[in-house]
């Protein structure tokens, strides 16, 4: 069978071809144009169109056996009763509604309540909180649709409103107990359920459209799986299904998952606790990663300047300054969303690379403070499954290992979310295969350094100092 999965990252359109007896036959990605996406919000149609490009320059005129969908998760747009966007699609790193938030958590009695029943804390970066500000802001929500950008990709591919359990679990909407829409949120924003999506699973396939099949070139009434997020099918595609293996992507953010055979809530409200397509997930996750490199890159070097050439440079470890990652606000532990980043303990002697493995070290060091609470909530994992652009990096992901005192099993596989995408379409499709025996092929096994524990233990108490001071 061939598989053909698309994805609206953050930052890229991507398409994988995936063939059940080989695995996967190609894969692209192509950055969206800065003409659809400013980093916190994506032109929704832009989104769309773009993933169809990509779509068709590695499908068409293939037999294709089902088309899988992936998509990020906490993003939002409003639509009219025809499901034409009235808004951008807001992403994750939009924070418009801070001051929203800042009021509720006023009564930490209701902010529990609300975690726990939801497993999303209150905090700007889920689409709850965003609906609110947009009613806030005067936008009249009554008679629209609301959606999630994986959500109308499925839309417009089947002509169906269709939310799965585990997009909709992310979106603070959602009851974790009831596995329906949670009352007291819609009642907050003043929706009722018709106006989201249907909820599903990766069983309720739909018939793929004949105007989403010219574009990709395929045939029309291929099943579309609905779309999942991006760091559920990650967890898939690190075949990390199973209790007791974590999975852990850094990106343009960072996330950390482990599976489970049950909603798992912290008492410090420090992680979240969302669903994968199979079971549950505790996670933690970070606003800063691959982010903060771009921006620490483009603003003080030049543009010329290659990752692999500031990776090479050489600096006095115990010497770098502090550096806070929250220049797109805190998510895990302390869900900060008005939290600014910043450098400490930065002297004249330090330079722009300096600065640069600052960066690097303060972005592991929040990883640290999210593996922390995960494992203090579930125990430490068996393994520890590593994906994302940090992999390219020898030393980026050698610092990792040592900050956490952890082995980090690498992925061969750079997209994993993608995979899993054509994992769940496979289970679709074969009735005998469980996506949840599925085996990720490993390779690079990156063990820490004991000579750096005393080390890093130092440099996290700093962290933490500063973490703490600027609280």
């Amino acid at each position: 069978m061939l598989i053909l999965v698309l994805e609206a990252s953050t930052t890229s359109a991507k398409a994988l071809l995936y063939d059940d007896s080989k695995g996967i036959v190609d894969i692209i990605s192509k950055p969206f144009s800065k003409k659809v996406n400013d980093g916190i919000t994506h032109d929704t149609e832009g989104i769309y169109s773009a993933v169809m490009e990509v779509g068709r320059q590695i499908a068409a005129h293939k037999d294709i056996d089902a088309v899988a969908l992936c998509s990020t998760w906490h993003s939002v747009v409003v639509c009219d009763s025809n499901m034409n966007p009235l808004t951008k699609t807001y992403l994750w790193g939009h924070t418009g509604a801070s001051n929203e938030v800042a009021k509720l958590r006023k009564d930490p009695h209701q902010v529990k309540k609300m975690y726990e029943r939801t497993g999303c804390m209150v905090h700007a970066l889920y689409p709850a909180y965003k609906l609110l500000h947009f009613k806030n802001e005067g936008l009249d929500l009554k008679d629209k649709y609301i959606a999630g950008e994986g959500s109308y990709l499925f839309y417009r591919m089947t002509g169906e409103r269709m939310v799965t359990n585990s997009m909709a679990s992310g979106s603070g909407l959602f009851n974790i107990h009831t596995l329906d829409y949670d009352e007291e949120a819609l009642e907050m924003v003043d929706l009722n359920k018709s106006q989201l999506g249907e909820l599903c699973t990766y069983q309720d396939a739909r018939p793929l459209s004949k105007e989403a099949a010219n574009l990709l070139g395929i045939c029309v009434g291929i099943p579309v799986i609905p779309t999942h997020p991006d760091g559920a099918l990650n967890q898939v595609g690190a075949g990390a299904l199973k209790e007791g293996i974590m999975s852990l992507s850094v990106g343009t953010s960072a996330a950390m998952r482990l599976s489970s055979s049950k909603p798992i809530v912290s008492k410090g409200m420090g992680t979240w606790c969302y669903l994968s397509p199979t079971s549950w997930l505790a996670g933690a996750a970070t606003s800063g990663a691959c982010n903060c490199l771009d921006w620490c890159k483009q603003t003080f070097f030049p543009e010329s300047t290659s990752y692999e050439e500031l990776e090479n440079q050489k600096v006095d470890m115990k010497e770098m300054p502090i550096f806070l990652p929250f220049m797109f606000g805190e998510r895990c532990p302390g869900w900060r969303d008005d939290r600014l980043s910043g450098f400490h303990d930065l002297r004249s002697t330090h330079t722009t690379t300096d600065m640069y493995f600052g960066v690097l070290e303060g972005i592991l060091m929040n990883i640290r403070q999210c593996f922390d609470h995960i494992t203090d909530e579930m125990g430490t994992p068996e393994k520890i499954m590593v994906s994302g652009g940090i992999i390219k990096s020898t030393n980026w992901i050698q610092m990792m290992s040592d900050i956490l005192g952890e082995s980090l099993y690498c992925s061969d596989n750079e997209q994993a979310s993608v995979l899993g995408g054509a994992i769940i379409a496979r289970a679709y499709l074969d009735s005998t295969f469980n996506p949840n025996e599925y085996t990720a092929e490993i390779g690079k096994v990156i063990n820490p350094n004991p000579n750096m524990y005393d080390h890093y233990k130092e440099r996290y108490n700093r962290y933490l100092h500063w973490y703490e001071r600027t609280s």
